[in-house]
């Protein structure tokens, strides 16, 4: 995020915010100063209701930017940036709630920054197993289908890999068979005796010819 483009002082902004207690604004000061650890902090602590929804807005402005992905950049946050931050969330849940199901939804909301061996800690040492049966089952589910997928994308690269050695094999040990009467496609006269190039769509130049036939467009090349 570019502070600069900011049309107004910051500093002051938050001091003010947090002098009259405007805690909505403060923890979205919190987050154009890229300070979310203090911004979820604040959302958590100040809000009973809204205060999850408040500090997941926080957490998504982490996400990674889908144009950055397009054009290979490296995201602005890391995941383990983010995985803090999702962690103190679902620790806040937890112990707000300690919902199973609402619990294993921020895996997904994480966009799987955090996985469940990350949350299992912070529910109460008797919490029953079977609370987690159902969530925990179609996290495996997804999670499976994702390694299949994943398995099967690298498959996929084996094979184009593999396509693709035996195509420069192919191209390596290829040969043109050069006939007695083949002529230069430019000067109609004999290939034999003189340079040349062959092309395997069996068109045949004199290196001279060649030269010759190229040499206007590279002088236009040059030119510009």
């Amino acid at each position: 995020m570019d502070k600069t483009a900011i049309p107004y002082d910051l500093d002051f902004a938050m001091r003010t915010c947090e002098q009259y207690r405007l805690d909505k604004s403060t923890v979205h000061l919190f987050c154009v100063s890229e300070l979310f650890n203090e911004a979820v902090e604040l959302a958590l602590k100040r809000f009973d209701e809204d205060g999850v929804d408040l500090a997941k807005e926080c957490a998504h402005m982490m996400d990674p930017d889908e144009d950055d992905a397009i054009m290979g950049l490296e995201p602005m946050y890391s995941v383990e940036q983010r995985r803090r931050i999702w962690l103190k969330i679902a620790a806040a849940v937890i112990k707000r709630s300690g919902n199973a199901g609402e619990c294993i939804g921020l895996l997904k909301e994480s966009g799987d920054v955090i996985s469940i061996q990350d949350i299992l800690p912070f529910f109460p040492e008797f919490t029953k197993i079977d609370d987690f049966k159902d969530p925990l089952c179609e996290c495996l589910k997804e999670h499976s289908v994702k390694i299949q997928e994943l398995q099967q994308a690298m498959n996929d690269a084996t094979l184009t890999a593999k396509e693709i050695r035996e195509k420069t094999q192919r191209l390596r040990n290829r040969v043109t068979v050069i006939k007695a009467g083949d002529l230069c496609a430019r000067c109609d006269r004999s290939l034999v005796g003189r340079p040349f190039y062959a092309h395997t769509c069996r068109h045949f130049f004199h290196r001279e010819c060649l030269e010759e036939a190229m040499m206007p467009y590279l002088n236009e090349v040059l030119s510009c």
